[in-house]
This record gives C-alpha cells, sequence and structure tokens, in this order.
C-alpha cells in the first residue's frame, strides 16, 4: 500500500489511527477558525468604500458552498470532547460564525428587496447551488433545505437550482439569484440574458451585482 501511493509522489508518511484523527482535528478547527474571522469581521462592514477595498481580496471568492465544506466534522468533534474546555469554545464558535452568517446573507436579501422597491408577491428568489446528491455528508444539502426554509418565511416564492435554465432567467416576477458557489456564480454571469435579475453573491461581503 505504501508502495502505490508513494510512486512518482512525495513520499506519505504514516501515522496510527489515533494520530491521524488529531491531525484531521487540527486541520478542521484551523480551517473554521480563520473562518469564521473573516465571516464575524465582514459582519460589521457598512460602508461601500471598505467594502470595494475588501472585494479586491482573495476571500470573496469564498462561497457558501466553501464555508460548509466540514461542517460535519466540525459537529462530530463537539461530541468527541467532554466538558467546556476551549476546544469546545472554538467548536461553538466556529458553528455560531456560519449561523450568523446565514442570518447576514438572509438579512442581506431582505435588505435588497427594500432597497429596490420590491414586493414580496413579485419577487422569486433562485438558490443556485450545484450539489452532488448523493454525498455521504450531506451537511450542504441540509443547509440548502434550511435556507430556502427561512427565505419563505419572508418570500413566498424560493427555489432551488443545480445550474442556470430557461425558469431560472425567463420568469414574470423580479428574481434574485443567490449564487452559492464560485461555479454557480460563473454560470449565471456567462447565462444570464434577462435584464430583470439581481444576483447575490454568497460570499463574506454578500456582494450583490445588478
Amino acid at each position: 500500500m505504501a508502495d502505490l501511493l508513494t510512486t512518482g509522489k512525495k513520499e506519505k508518511k504514516f501515522v496510527a489511527i489515533s494520530s491521524s484523527e488529531h491531525f484531521h482535528a487540527i486541520n478542521v478547527l484551523s480551517r473554521f477558525a480563520s473562518l469564521s474571522s473573516i465571516l464575524e469581521v465582514c459582519r460589521y462592514v457598512q460602508d461601500d468604500i471598505t467594502k470595494n477595498d475588501l472585494s479586491s481580496d482573495d476571500f470573496q471568492e469564498i462561497f457558501l458552498d466553501n464555508m460548509i465544506s466540514g461542517l460535519f466534522d466540525l459537529k462530530s468533534l463537539g461530541s468527541s470532547f467532554e466538558s467546556a474546555n476551549t476546544l469546545m469554545y472554538l467548536i461553538n464558535g466556529s458553528v455560531k460564525g456560519i449561523d450568523g452568517y446565514i442570518k447576514k446573507l438572509i438579512d442581506e436579501i431582505r435588505a435588497t428587496l427594500k432597497k429596490n422597491d420590491l414586493k414580496a408577491s413579485r419577487t422569486k428568489i433562485a438558490l443556485s447551488w450545484t450539489l452532488d446528491q448523493h454525498e455521504m455528508r450531506g451537511d450542504k444539502i441540509e443547509m440548502l433545505q434550511n435556507l430556502t426554509s427561512r427565505l419563505r418565511d419572508y418570500i413566498g416564492d424560493v427555489e432551488a437550482y443545480e445550474h442556470p435554465n430557461s425558469d431560472l432567467f425567463h420568469s414574470d416576477k423580479t428574481t434574485i439569484i443567490v449564487a452559492c458557489s464560485k461555479i454557480d456564480f460563473e454560470n449565471i454571469e456567462k447565462n444570464k440574458q434577462d435584464t430583470n435579475i439581481i444576483v447575490i453573491k454568497a460570499n463574506p461581503l454578500c456582494e450583490i451585482i445588478q
């Protein structure tokens, strides 16, 4: 097995299963701690100058799809540690950071309706998120269902789409498209024809493109 894994590649280091679990925990916690820092700081960005400056940074390419990757593992770590120690603060804080971002995204969508004087009955929300329906963890599918349900509390017409299609771009309503991944945003930009749409990038800044 070692020979197969190292042929023509960098030599692999083998460790005990317990050690690999600790390495994985460090990687997951490090990733979400960094992500939470970005999400929490961006929640307080209000003025256009700061938004424009920050939108030139690499983290604008972090979409909801990236944020959710590994969330199942993060929550699983929470059941692996006992008592209210520092690790639990890191885990719970990261989970709350994701929840806080979802609330911010929903607030941005509602603010967009108000800013553009759009009536809920004449507006459609299209969540564009290409997902693997057979993914074992299923945390992205669960998040999409959660986001769809919460948005329907404010707007009745909310649908999820795996890719831009005729139904998405030809509607008798003003359509707000939420691009939940980089590939979905690129597909939307490539295929959009109707000017009666507003695109919101589900990244830390919730950038709006009209």
